[in-house]
């Protein structure tokens, strides 16, 4: 008698993930549906007749909807400071650290970035990478699979493993007080640079993590 074979689940899309991993500051909470690969917004409305639909299908089967909850604002500020710690334009750097001292400093962040035009570039480009690695590990540690869209648009199912080998690079330095702890490894053919808190009597506390190309290893 010849086994069955179970039906693998479809691609996530990366870039709704990312998406939603993001939405801290927003009202809308999203949900990603194992069975179709999408991710969706969660049912609030128990006046609607297909939010209450789905919401009673998520209780009956809570393996297909799993929610998915933003990462938290406070590691968006750190990963603030990070990309402020990469800036050798020391003016800006000091201005920017000044704004994140402020209330609302995501705010202040952007409006102060904005003096610069190709560091705001730089920055969302910074913080697109972090988020899109965050997403990749979110998948992985679930056993899920995602797509990765090639340049003539076709999609490719990417197996949601995790190959990790020892740091390439290590190192440690101390930045206004703050240390920081540097690794550079290679994961899925990617060379990833990560960036750790390094306090005494603290645990170390995952700052940045953000891919890097050979140029850009040998600079470091």
């Amino acid at each position: 008698m010849s086994k069955v074979r179970k039906k693998a689940p479809p691609p996530i899309d990366i870039d709704m993930l990312t998406m939603a991993l993001q939405a801290a500051d927003l009202d809308t909470s999203w949900w990603l549906d194992t069975h179709s690969g999408d991710v969706i917004p969660a049912p609030e409305d128990n006046e609607d007749a297909n939010e209450r639909k789905l919401i009673r299908e998520q209780e009956q089967n809570p393996e297909r909807y799993i929610a998915i909850e933003p990462i938290d604002d406070s590691v968006h500020i750190e990963l603030m400071e990070s990309y402020v710690a990469t800036l050798e334009q020391e003016e800006l750097s000091d201005a920017l650290y000044v704004a994140l001292s402020k209330k609302q400093p995501s705010w202040h962040f952007k409006n102060t970035l904005a003096r610069a035009p190709a560091c705001e570039d730089n920055w969302y480009a910074f913080k697109e990478q972090f988020y899109a690695l965050q997403a990749r590990q979110w998948l992985r540690d679930r056993s899920l699979e995602y797509k990765e869209v090639q340049a003539e648009g076709k999609e490719t199912a990417v197996p949601a493993a995790t190959i990790t080998t020892r740091p390439l690079l290590e190192l440690s330095t101390r930045l206004r007080g703050a240390g920081r702890r540097y690794l550079v490894s290679r994961q899925d053919e990617e060379l990833v640079l990560t960036v750790f808190t390094l306090e005494q009597e603290k645990a170390a506390q995952l700052l940045a993590e953000v891919t890097i190309n050979e140029h850009q290893l040998q600079g470091i």
